[in-house]
């Protein structure tokens, strides 16, 4: 039956599409101390979009890995004939809880791309106007100025 799947394949290349831009953005940040401002465009654009494509079809190639593995008599008695059932069920689990907690990891990647690109096209705050005194401590998250 593994012969034919394509899922794993899918599940692969996907998830490891959404990684390689992911840990290099992470390598642009610690390089340049900024993961916001200072990393290049394209591939902050990269981290921050390719999970609307590359998450559903990551969670369809492990769905089809699940559902492959269900019917494959040699996964099923792989611990045993006495185990198929069970093994059955345990493997039919996983897209039961799977699929409804896709739903929930895509939109905390919206919100956070949405964020990101809010903290990147921000406005600089204005520069003080009059005479600033230096900070010279703080008071729970009020700045003390003398």
């Amino acid at each position: 039956a593994s012969q034919v799947q394509f899922g794993a394949g899918m599940m692969i290349l996907s998830w490891a599409l959404v990684e390689v831009p992911r840990y290099l953005f992470y390598v642009f940040a610690i390089v340049s101390g900024d993961a916001t401002k200072k990393t290049p465009f394209p591939l902050f654009w990269l981290r921050y979009s390719l999970f609307a494509v590359l998450y559903p079809t990551g969670i369809t190639g492990e769905l089809t890995v699940f559902l492959t593995a269900a019917k494959d008599p040699e996964f099923l008695n792989y611990y045993g004939e006495q185990y198929a059932t069970f093994m059955y069920y345990f493997i039919m689990s996983f897209p039961v809880i799977y699929a409804p907690g896709a739903l929930p990891m895509i939109m905390n990647m919206a919100a956070n791309r949405r964020s990101a690109f809010k903290k990147r096209f921000a406005k600089p705050p204005p520069p003080p106007r009059g005479i600033v005194f230096p900070v010279t401590g703080t008071k729970g998250t009020e700045e003390i100025r003398s």
